[in-house]
This record gives structure tokens, sequence and C-alpha cells, in this order.
């Protein structure tokens, strides 16, 4: 089972946040036909590795491509932060974001 949080690196106006209780991940990335979406990444939807995709810090060299590694703009960032409220809940993600922000 995983859970697929979608989103586009440099434009994302929106982020789908949906369990898949019979798909892996091995499977979602192999539905993508070559051409646009030729990199797909996971992280489990989880508060620390989905967290770590907010940091200022973050950055993800995507293959095939000579710019600079990309950053999750404002907006993803305030997407994910917002799915991990609504999944985890309010006090759960408070402790979270302190105990791992005490930990930088």
């Amino acid at each position: 089972m995983i859970w697929l949080l979608a989103q586009d690196w440099l434009l994302a106006d929106l982020v789908a946040v949906v369990n898949l209780r019979r798909t892996t991940s091995a499977m979602v990335r192999d539905y993508f036909p070559k051409g646009e979406h030729d990199f797909v990444d996971f992280v489990p939807f989880q508060p620390e590795p989905c967290l770590d995709l907010l940091r200022d810090d973050f950055t993800k060299r995507i293959p095939g491509t000579l710019g600079p590694p990309a950053k999750l703009n404002d907006i993803s960032r305030f997407a994910t932060l917002a799915a991990l409220f609504n999944r985890f809940g309010d006090d759960y993600m408070r402790r979270k974001i302190k105990v791992l922000s005490e930990s930088y």
C-alpha cells in the first residue's frame, strides 16, 4: 500500500493525495509513458521524509537536465505541509516539526 502525493516540481497548482491500497510505487512509476514525466520519484508519505522535502536547503537533481537541482516551489511546499496536517493531525505534526527543527 502506498500513499501517493502527486505534484509537478516546478508548477504545482494541484496536489493530490490518494491511498492506493493494492498498488506499489513501482506500478505507479511504470504506468507513466516516456515523455513529459520521465522522472518519477517516491518518498514514504510519512512526516519525516515529507518534511525533509520542505527544508529550505532541499534540492533534487533531475536526471537528464543540465540546469541546477530543482527545489519544490513555495506552493508545493505549503500544499505538502497541508496534506501532512490533514492526514496526521495538528497536534502530531506540530510535535514532529518541533522535534525535527531542534535536530537541524
